[in-house]
């Protein structure tokens, strides 16, 4: 991608880009939408996560805002579970609420949190060493 930011994306999975502008005015914004499977982001480039300038990946029941970090991000169709994973940097998670994104947690490194839809975020936890 443009800024030298990088998505993978799993076998097995769909992903939708909703929104993609980098434009010489500042305006940054990408828009990813995992419909199921994973993808891993290594987001290089730093972002306000306001209006203008935003990276974020959304699924079904929730939605990850990156300022700068390398997370995985994955959605699980039959049991309507969202997982956020972060290597590095910070991952705010929560959902959209009337058409605007509202974080409710923050996943650091080395942790992850999971919701299944309607429900937010649980509290971020150590991710277990064998699955890191």
């Amino acid at each position: 991608m443009a800024g030298n930011n990088e998505i993978n994306i799993n076998p097995n999975s769909e992903m939708l880009i909703e929104k993609y502008a980098n434009d010489a005015n500042g305006k940054k914004q990408v828009l990813l939408n995992v419909i199921y499977g994973k993808i891993r982001s290594n987001v290089k480039q730093k972002y306000k996560d306001d209006k203008q300038s935003f990276y974020r990946v959304k699924t079904k029941s929730a939605v990850a805002g990156v300022r700068g970090t390398e997370f995985v991000m994955g959605y699980d169709i039959a049991s309507q579970t969202s997982k956020v994973v972060t290597f590095e940097g910070k991952v705010a998670v929560g959902s959209f609420t009337g058409g605007a994104y509202q974080a409710t947690v923050t996943v650091g490194p080395g942790q992850f949190t999971t919701n299944t839809a309607q429900k937010a975020p649980v509290t971020p936890q150590k991710m277990p060493s064998k699955e890191f």
